[in-house]
């Protein structure tokens, strides 16, 4: 079992940075608003930052009318629990939809299983991002041509069969078709994005609408890669996308207790679809979780810190809109006080989160109390869990083949 470091990491000024980096994310989407009907959501690591986003436009629109028109017109499936919080009660306005996809691509798949399918992990990284585009293409379709397409059908079967969890293959097999989406994701070489936009430009329509995507960019874009970073400086230039830069993304590949998600890879079956399914070139297999209420003592630690974290989160948005807000001299001689307050509150909560870190031992892998009978119910012959906390489960040859073989009536 090993152990990434990060508590050190986590210091209020670090906090600071990825709070402003919300707070530019919702200027993005007032800005960008009008006409969208859909923010898509391609990476774990945009979890926590959308959550961040939310408590920011909940915070602004004690002052700004534009950031409660934007909060009340955001929408999200109930099995990704987010909560909008609203200053004045009246009727939700329901116009823009957030929409989860599990692009996750930090794999690493067994050896024996990509000599056998002659595979290798680049490979592998690469099919997942095309194959995702390809899947988030088909929430461009109706619901009838979306169940038509195999990559849909097999996105959709993971969800009701492997895991038994048809409320999340049915918001998608219902969704809505979407025709003017933004994107919000995290990135740290730039790879994952750009990829995952130029399969998607390949995918769609000449004439339908790409994604305005905002990226949160780690280490102040010190870790952006060419050719990744070029394509990322000319889709902004033109108008595509915007680039947030911050100092640290303190949640990125950190596991559920900094991301509120579990990653769920399932290699060799999707392997074997696309071995026995012509029509899936590429396949993939990927699921998230986002963190269970139930009872278990291991989630519950999971939830605790995942929870202090949040609230860490929303000292430090408190505090960098407060800074900001501006008024006159008397105005601002009043906030300080309620300044001082906010950070000292701000040391103190982000203290709790790192000995939350120690103390349950979050940040080791694989976590020997994992509940793998949380994702699947199906036997499994092994599982295991890698360095960016992706859950990697593995079936049979038996049950591979009957799990195929149940694929192909279900897609027909």
């Amino acid at each position: 079992m090993e152990e990434i470091a990060l508590p050190y990491e986590l210091t209020p000024k670090v906090l600071r940075s990825y709070a402003r980096g919300c707070l530019r994310v919702s200027d993005g989407l007032i800005e960008h608003a009008a006409g969208r009907d859909s923010i898509i959501l391609p990476s774990r690591g945009a979890y926590p930052i959308v959550q961040g986003v939310i408590d920011a436009l909940s915070y602004r629109s004690l002052y700004e009318n534009e950031a409660e028109d934007l909060l009340r017109s955001l929408d999200a499936p109930p099995f990704l629990k987010l909560k909008f919080n609203y200053v004045r009660p009246s009727e939700k306005r329901k116009s823009i939809r957030i929409v989860p996809y599990p692009a996750t691509a930090d794999v690493s798949p067994r050896e024996k299983d990509l000599k056998r399918y002659e595979k290798t992990i680049n490979r592998v990284v690469d099919e997942i991002r095309d194959y995702s585009s390809k899947v988030i293409s088909t929430f461009y379709l109706s619901q009838s041509e979306r169940k038509e397409e195999p990559h849909f059908s097999l996105f959709s079967f993971v969800h009701r069969k492997i895991e038994r969890r048809p409320h999340v293959a049915s918001y998608y097999e219902e969704l809505k078709p979407i025709e003017a989406p933004m994107l919000v994701d995290t990135v740290i070489s730039g790879r994952a994005l750009t990829t995952l936009l130029k399969h998607l430009d390949e995918y769609l329509s000449s004439d339908a609408e790409r994604p305005y995507s905002i990226a949160i960019v780690d280490r102040e874009g010190t870790k952006l890669k060419e050719p990744y970073r070029s394509e990322l400086l000319k889709r902004k230039f033109s108008r595509k996308a915007e680039l947030v830069p911050i100092e640290r993304i303190v949640t990125e590949d950190r596991g559920a207790s900094l991301l509120g998600i579990v990653g769920i890879v399932y290699p060799n079956f999707a392997f074997e679809v696309e071995r026995r399914c012509r029509s899936l070139r590429p396949a993939a297999a990927v699921t998230w979780h986002v963190l269970p209420t139930n009872k278990d003592e291991r989630i519950r630690e999971y939830n605790e810190t995942f929870n202090s974290f949040r609230d860490a989160l929303k000292e430090a948005i408190k505090l960098e809109y407060e800074l900001n807000r501006g008024g006159s001299y008397r105005e601002i001689e009043m906030r300080k006080d309620m300044l001082r307050g906010l950070a000292k509150s701000l040391v103190k909560r982000t203290r709790k989160v790192g000995e939350n870190l120690k103390r349950y031992d979050l940040l080791s892998y694989p976590d020997p109390k994992a509940r793998i009978d949380l994702f699947t119910q199906l036997p499994i012959e092994e599982w295991n869990e890698t360095s960016s906390h992706v859950i990697h489960i593995y079936f049979s040859e038996d049950l591979l083949r009957r799990l195929v073989d149940d694929f192909k009536r279900f897609s027909l």
